[in-house]
């Protein structure tokens, strides 16, 4: 069971090429993503050997903090005045720190720190409402070696001019 107590935001700033394509440089942070598991007979006891009962280890809960950079690519394409389509592709760096807690067992907090990265690509739509500024979503994907991350975002863009 998750539970998201905190929130994610990110801040995305870019430039554009030309008309039809655009470097992003993006930065996000998700914190105190809640994870509440149960964990059936680990660590495993053996006869004759001193170990932990499995039952002091039944309930284990967790709290994901992330950090994330991505470098991308965005080719647009206008098909209409006002209406714009997107693809992304690019390169995604993920930090996570979790900590793990076992209320029932001897041992009641672990910490834990990820390093991924890899891959991302995603599509997208955006409506122009002025020169500078442009409501949108897209759809992202991000294979991050261990980790695959996929997500969707609501945007609002102001450029600079």
């Amino acid at each position: 069971m998750f539970s998201d107590q905190g929130g994610q935001a990110s801040l995305i700033g870019g430039y554009y090429i030309n008309d039809y394509l655009s470097l992003q440089l993006r930065y996000g942070h998700n914190s105190k993503l809640h994870n509440e598991a149960t964990v059936e007979g680990y660590p495993p006891c053996q006869s004759g050997v001193d170990c932990v009962a499995a039952a002091s280890w039944e309930r284990m809960l967790s709290e994901v903090e992330s950090k994330s950079l991505a470098l991308r690519v965005r080719a647009d394409y206008a098909i209409s005045d006002r209406w714009i389509v997107s693809g992304l592709a690019g390169y995604s760096y993920l930090f996570q720190k979790i900590k793990y807690s076992f209320p029932e067992a001897p041992v009641t907090r672990i910490s834990d720190r990820v390093y991924e990265n890899g891959w991302s690509y995603g599509i997208g739509a955006r409506y122009q409402l002025t020169p500078q500024f442009a409501i949108g979503a897209e759809w992202m994907k991000e294979n991050l070696g261990s980790i695959d991350l996929e997500s969707t975002n609501l945007t609002l863009e102001y450029h600079f001019k």
